[in-house]
């Protein structure tokens, strides 16, 4: 879990973990129950479990970085894409064989998210 509180460091362009605890305060407020002390931060950026208030709360304030997903700082496990984008991946990769494949699975996908 540390390496992945970096990632999201290195991906805001924070240089240290003092202007990281900073930029959340400035974002939630010096009040907010999740801020952790610096002492915490360093031990949840170095190798002790983060609690889930503190992934909550990065998650929240870095939420424009694809590396702030609160199911990828839990887990590791990277969020599904949705369907239509996986699609546009799939065909920009030749896998499906015509746009009029593209647009069926797309209209199976628009009905079936009508009922």
């Amino acid at each position: 879990m540390a390496n992945r509180l970096e990632a999201v460091r290195a991906a805001a362009g924070i240089k240290t973990l003092k202007a990281f605890r900073e930029a959340l305060i400035e974002a939630v407020g010096e009040d907010d129950p999740r801020v952790p002390s610096y002492q915490a931060i360093q031990n949840y950026h170095a190798h002790r479990e983060s609690p889930v208030t503190y992934l909550d709360l990065v998650s929240e304030v870095f939420a424009q970085l694809p590396e702030a997903d609160f199911t990828y700082l839990a887990t590791n496990r990277r969020p599904m894409l949705d369907f239509l984008t996986m699609l546009d991946e799939l065909a920009l990769e030749g896998f499906l064989e015509s746009e009029e494949q593209r647009l069926e699975a797309e209209r199976r996908y628009d009905w079936s998210q009508q009922r």
